[in-house]
């Protein structure tokens, strides 16, 4: 027997339908705390055994998957300026890191404030002038920031035993807005265009709400973005 909470459903074939503009009231919650920079310090330990270093016009730029060096100090941002050339950024800070699976080919640095400075050479060549940005990594760190969002983006939920039926009011990656979706553990349902991006992925379906962990994106503005993660309980009020 389907499970109705204070909005339409019907069957189709293709799964659930709800009606749009049927806004459910929700409880937001996060069972996790602010972790954030013991599991950052946890990451900055991991290193590879084999790495390959990555090399401009000779040079050794970085290396992949990694060889992690500590997080630099960091005072080391305030010597960033506007005309740096991708040789300035070598000799500043070392070789970065270039993840393995790295399609753009952006070196980062990491500091010991969780700030990455991410550096993305279109020509790779010493003396160009590259794009870069200064990235903040956090667990549990923003909230209220993603607490808004998924009270703008949820419109309606509808439990069906061990699925669920979402409608949101944003195009998602999964779907367009106002239409509904059925997702089960596993799935996820994102917003990924224009920023800020916020993907949830279901962990656990309630009788009255699911649990996901959350991943939150802001644009970059003014050279400067940041990321979080965590946990995220959503329930029908």
């Amino acid at each position: 027997m389907l499970r109705l909470t204070r909005v339409l459903i019907c069957l189709s074939l293709s799964g659930c339908s709800i009606k749009a503009n049927n806004r459910v009231e929700l409880i937001i919650s996060f069972p996790e705390k602010d972790n954030s920079n013991e599991q950052f310090s946890k990451y900055m330990q991991q290193e590879y055994l084999e790495y390959k270093e990555f090399t401009i016009e000779g040079k050794i730029a970085g290396y992949t998957p990694c060889k992690m060096q500590a997080p630099l100090a960091v005072d080391n941002l305030k010597k960033i300026h506007p005309n740096m050339t991708f040789d300035d950024f070598i000799n500043t800070f070392g070789p970065g890191y270039l993840p393995e699976n790295s399609g753009c080919g952006i070196l980062s640095w990491y500091f010991e404030d969780n700030n990455v400075l991410c550096v993305w050479p279109e020509l790779y060549k010493l003396k160009e002038i590259p794009r870069y940005w200064i990235s903040n990594y956090g667990q549990n760190r923003r909230h209220e920031i993603v607490k808004k969002l998924a009270l703008e983006i949820i419109e309606s939920i509808v439990i069906l035993k061990d699925k669920v039926c979402i409608v949101c009011t944003k195009d998602l990656v999964q779907c367009k807005a106002g239409k509904s979706r059925e997702y089960k553990v596993g799935d996820a349902f994102q917003k990924v265009e224009p920023f800020p991006r916020i993907d949830f992925d279901i962990i656990t379906i309630y009788n009255d709400g699911i649990q996901c962990n959350y991943f939150y994106q802001s644009g970059i503005e003014n050279n400067y973005s940041y990321s979080d993660v965590g946990k995220i309980v959503i329930k029908i009020k």
